[in-house]
């Protein structure tokens, strides 16, 4: 049995993380018949998903996911599928002498291992070149893992597949409910531990920085139910993300990282979020030059919010940052006199 061009019937992200909940493991309990196909996909709960077809086309789908039940077709329901044709296609396999036993699905890394053993040169290029050819998003991750270096390119490539999925997400009432939540935040983190992740393996600092950046900033401006917390955990990634580069990055790459960061403390982002990138910026830049330059920062900080009108907010603001201020006076061994002077104009 084979279904014609099924990849068709999915949007191109979706259509990523189908395949990536199969690599994962995640399908279960597959089940074929003559006009069905019925399995388990593990994600933040164990859905439930059918496939209808008639020869060689798929007739309907179901699953019973939350986005599925506003009929779309979800990354589950890839996930079946892409499981239901790797099958098909181990099933169609010569067997050689001495074969490999194989199990439903690839379940371990020996088990992949041991398939691609089975194939030859020609069949993995063929098969390599079929899926590049049909996946933007994994022929930019083989393209950065052949040759690192990341064209402006490549990057604006990875940014509208993070656009696509938010706004696959938000759909029409530009909200994600609490019930998707969980699979959003689950979205956005895989492309921190593979996008993001496969940069900082081959060195690509700041390519990593620009793409952590990116999503930091859009996930935080996402209008949704964060009961949860997932946003704050995010950001929180993201920082642990920004202190590892700033343990490898070199000295050109760690000056435009303070120098990003300041200039993104102009309100422009949310203001929860901002804190991470207050807390990152007087807590990491401790090389001298950095103390001096956040002196003039903090300072000239303080002098702009003393021209905002009185409120709460402005109030708190100046505080802050004159606390900051005088830290960091104290960091670098102003005199007393100093300080305590500083402290009483402010």
């Amino acid at each position: 049995m084979y279904i014609l061009n099924w990849e068709r019937l999915f949007k191109g992200h979706i259509l990523d993380r189908g395949y990536n909940y199969f690599c994962d493991g995640a399908v279960d309990n597959i089940q074929r018949s003559e006009d069905k196909i019925n399995a388990i996909v593990c994600g933040s709960e164990d859905y439930e998903v059918e496939i209808l077809f008639e020869g060689d086309k798929i007739t309907d789908m179901y699953c019973s996911c939350p986005y599925a039940e506003d009929g779309n077709r979800c990354k589950h329901m890839a996930a079946v599928l892409f499981e239901w044709e790797a099958n098909r296609e181990l099933e169609n396999l010569e067997k050689p002498q001495g074969e490999v036993i194989l199990t439903d699905k690839p379940s371990t890394t020996d088990e992949v291992e041991d398939i691609i053993k089975l194939a030859d040169e020609k069949q993995i290029k063929e098969f390599l070149s079929y899926v590049l050819h049909n996946d933007e998003k994994l022929f930019v991750r083989f393209k950065t893992l052949i040759n690192p270096e990341i064209s402006n390119t490549e990057m604006d490539c990875y940014k509208r597949q993070i656009d696509a999925t938010i706004n696959e997400y938000l759909g029409r009432e530009h909200f994600i409910s609490y019930y998707k939540a969980y699979d959003f935040i689950s979205d956005m983190e895989t492309y921190l531990y593979e996008d993001v992740r496969m940069m900082l393996d081959s060195g690509c600092y700041w390519n990593a920085f620009e793409l952590t950046c990116y999503l930091f900033i859009e996930v935080g401006e996402v209008d949704m139910d964060d009961s949860d917390g997932g946003t704050g955990m995010f950001a929180d990634q993201c920082m642990q993300i920004w202190e590892e580069i700033l343990d490898y990055a070199d000295e050109e790459t760690e000056d435009a990282i303070y120098t990003w960061f300041t200039e993104h403390l102009n309100g422009s982002i949310i203001d929860y979020m901002e804190e991470y990138i207050e807390n990152i910026l007087m807590e990491r830049f401790t090389k001298e030059k950095y103390l001096k330059a956040k002196l003039e920062y903090t300072e000239r900080k303080v002098t702009e919010l003393k021209q905002v009108p009185e409120s709460w907010s402005s109030n708190y603001q100046t505080a802050k940052w004159s606390l900051r201020h005088i830290r960091l006076m104290e960091e670098t061994g102003y005199p007393k006199v100093d300080i305590d002077c500083y402290c009483k104009q402010n």
